[in-house]
């Protein structure tokens, strides 16, 4: 997995402050997956990552490698 990419994705940024994160990184679980699946989210503001419920690692990640891939798209903050 690309870690500067999930960095971006839950924070806004892709390298971690030298002073910490404040708010801190939290992982927060999303729940069961509904019917229509889902992927996992963000809230930048809060440095949050949603993840919800898979039924196999493989499907964690590949939900996770079409968040990164397609949920930065037009978020870039230089």
């Amino acid at each position: 997995m690309r870690r500067g990419d999930l960095l971006r994705f839950a924070t806004g940024s892709s390298r971690a402050p030298l002073d910490g994160f404040d708010p801190p990184l939290t992982i927060v679980d999303g729940g069961p997956l509904g019917p229509s699946g889902g992927l996992p989210r963000s809230h930048t503001c809060f440095n949050q990552l949603v993840v919800p419920r898979f039924g196999s690692f493989d499907d964690l990640a590949a939900a996770f490698d079409t968040a990164l891939e397609h949920g930065n798209e037009g978020f870039f903050l230089s």
